[in-house]
């Protein structure tokens, strides 16, 4: 009999039916039954608890407890605030928390900035706030050997503008002011008349003053508001706190050299006007494209300057002087015009095999040969560097025929090999050559082959004047052919067993 395995019960039998002379039965036990377990799993010798246990395992291999073992997470034991005050402010504040479960081993942050000097005394803690960005902060008490405190409080950092200086400047923009408040940094956009005039950022002292450029203006002229735009998308406003004049800078921008540029580069530049200052300053593409390292040459009245290699488009020049940005507005002066255009093309109806040379008007070509690649309709034309100026150059086409190599390795559905050439339908260019190439099939001599033009796939005879009209059949041999005219070609290659193909 079979029975599960381990330490089972003594039997018990029924003898009630047990019949025979003196008949006796019994149970004993010769070896009680167990069960091997090899290896014995960790959760085999785990113990029963009422509280968390620290456990480490390695490789799978859980730990033994052999001491105390046990931890608990608590109300009791969790660090509490209770209040917070100021719960807003501007610049260094002294930030006092009120709780239970402090000690004197704490850390306070404020939206992840530390909160420093931490003086803690009874359930009452102080530190000094960090500077930090505007906006509402998360607060976070650490208390070392308890953990983190509970905390639904926050701090908000705000900002604020009492005074702008100076509090009047004219049209051209490019001078710098000075804003006074609080909370202030380089992350707050601040803007005039609404939005339509900016101011960027330069410097900041602490969070109290904020030094920008301001921004070139429309032609408007009054008192204005100035507007701190902050992170939440709210604004903090000094009403009627600047005058813009309607006058412009007293540096003037009279003329340009030229007002069209090369993508190319090297492109040379010539800005006359007045009150530029006799040494260099900044001068730039609108939307920061610095050209300061482009300066060739620098005085009261005139910049020289090569212009860089720049995508296509209009760039507005800004030059940076004494009395801020130079005004172009008085004469008119226009953006320089990065181009690239072709006007014209000379000769236009030329030979389909090249060697044709063209003469290409336009603007922005440049003047450095290696910088310039041209193609007349997908074919390459070779620049002629000694004719490159900036609107015009010369080229040449050259087209490379390619050459097509067919041979009769094909095989006939009939016949079988050496009698279907291998390549039945071809496409070529106009120029282009076929190589037939053909042998008889090993030690058969009687097939002759050849290569001849025909009129249609269903033609008796080779098409008069056709390519490879006048071909003899022969048992080996080859036939090169250049196509070029336009069209679908036929043609036919043995006289003993038709093998037919066609060229596109």
């Amino acid at each position: 009999m079979a029975a599960s395995g381990g330490d089972r019960p003594t039997l018990q039998l029924d003898t009630t039916n047990l019949k025979g002379v003196d008949a006796e039965i019994s149970v004993n036990t010769l070896n009680d039954g167990y069960a091997i377990y090899k290896p014995v799993l960790g959760d085999m010798m785990s113990h029963a608890h009422h509280v968390p246990q620290v456990t480490v395992a390695v490789n799978g291999i859980p730990s033994h407890c052999d001491g105390a073992c046990s931890f608990e997470w608590t109300e009791s034991s969790t660090p509490n605030i209770t209040s917070v005050s100021p719960e807003s402010g501007a610049g260094q504040v002294t930030l006092t928390i009120t709780g239970t479960g402090f000690d004197s081993n704490m850390e306070v942050t404020v939206g992840g900035s530390n909160c420093s000097n931490v003086i803690v005394s009874g359930d009452e803690l102080t530190c000094d706030l960090a500077l930090s960005d505007v906006g509402v902060h998360d607060i976070q008490v650490h208390v070392e050997g308890k953990g983190y405190a509970t905390s639904m409080y926050t701090y908000e950092y705000a900002a604020s503008i009492t005074s702008i200086s100076p509090t009047s400047g004219h049209l051209s923009g490019g001078y710098l002011v000075t804003i006074s408040g609080s909370g202030l940094s380089s992350k707050l956009k601040i803007s005039l008349m609404g939005e339509d005039v900016g101011c960027s950022y330069e410097s900041s002292t602490a969070d109290t003053s904020l030094v920008c450029k301001m921004s070139p203006s429309v032609a408007y002229s009054g008192l204005t508001d100035v507007l701190l735009m902050l992170p939440d998308g709210s604004n903090l406003t000094l009403a009627d706190a600047f005058t813009f004049s309607s006058q412009t800078s007293s540096s003037q921008v009279s003329a340009l050299s030229t007002s069209i540029a090369s993508v190319a580069g090297g492109t040379e530049l010539t800005i006359t006007g007045s009150g530029f200052g006799s040494s260099a300053n900044d001068i730039e593409f609108k939307g920061g494209v610095s050209l300061n390292d482009d300066v060739t040459s620098w005085s009261d009245t005139s910049i020289v300057l090569t212009l860089p290699s720049l995508d296509v488009g209009d760039y507005h020049l800004m030059i940076t002087t004494a009395d801020g940005y130079a005004d172009f507005s008085a004469n008119s002066i226009g953006p320089v015009s990065y181009v690239l255009s072709v006007n014209d093309i000379s000769p236009r109806i030329v030979s389909r095999f090249g060697g044709t040379r063209h003469v290409v008007t336009g603007a922005g070509f440049g003047t450095t040969a290696e910088d310039l690649s041209v193609a007349v309709g997908g074919i390459d034309c070779v620049l002629q560097a000694e004719t490159l100026t900036d609107t015009q150059f010369s080229c040449v086409t050259e087209i490379t025929p390619r050459e097509y190599t067919v041979t009769n390795l094909g095989s006939h559905e009939d016949y079988g090999p050496y009698y279907a050439w291998d390549h039945t339908l071809l496409e070529i260019e106009v120029g282009d050559e076929v190589l037939w190439k053909w042998s008889s099939p090993p030690g058969v001599e009687s097939s002759l082959f050849t290569v001849q033009q025909i009129e249609s796939m269903s033609a008796q005879s080779a098409l008069e004047n056709g390519f490879g009209f006048l071909n003899k059949p022969s048992p080996s041999g080859s036939y090169r052919y250049k196509f070029t005219q336009e069209g679908e070609f036929v043609y036919w290659s043995t006289i003993s067993l038709e093998q037919k193909g066609n060229y596109l």
